[in-house]
């Protein structure tokens, strides 16, 4: 088993991973910053589903590429990535968060962290298109989607998440 294989197998299933531990996290700990985000992964996972049938009715040349099989792309129809969606919506939320809180006394901790969620979006991105599931152009869309929802979502939850002793 090679690198890029553990990797690309690794990144298909992120999106689960986050959705069912911060449900958890929310629920065992009774934590509202996982129930928050919890919810605004279903909100994003929601807009890429209506984003791919009003894309899917109006162009018809967004299919997954040839090489892309069923087994590993789902269906046919791949724009927006949703994978790029979800990664970018979950660092650019997380990023914000770290940004906005005094969740790391240390600056070098908060650095390595926004960098550490800026590879993992990357990665996942590399992926889709590595393992044929995804267009240049399907990630590219999916990525600014998940950008643009990371900061809507964040700021409109920030006084949720950040109790006001914790924001700086």
């Amino acid at each position: 088993m090679t690198l890029s294989t553990i990797i690309t197998n690794g990144a298909d299933a992120l999106p689960l991973y986050v959705m069912v531990s911060s449900l958890l996290e929310g629920i065992i700990f009774q934590d509202n910053r996982g129930i928050i985000f919890f919810i605004a992964l279903c909100i994003n996972f929601i807009i890429n589903l209506i984003l791919k049938s009003i894309l899917w009715r109006k162009d018809k040349n967004s299919d997954r590429p040839l090489g892309g099989s069923k087994d590993k792309c789902g269906d046919k129809y791949g724009n927006p990535s949703g994978h790029s969606q979800f990664a970018w919506f979950f660092a650019v939320f997380w990023i914000l968060y770290i940004l906005n809180s005094k969740v790391f006394s240390n600056p070098i901790a908060n650095v390595l962290s926004c960098i550490s969620l800026i590879l993992i979006a990357i990665i996942v991105c590399w992926s889709r298109i590595y393992i044929g599931c995804h267009k240049y152009s399907q990630v590219l869309l999916g990525s600014i989607i998940g950008v643009i929802i990371g900061f809507c979502v964040f700021y409109s939850t920030k006084n949720m998440l950040i109790p006001k002793n914790m924001q700086l």
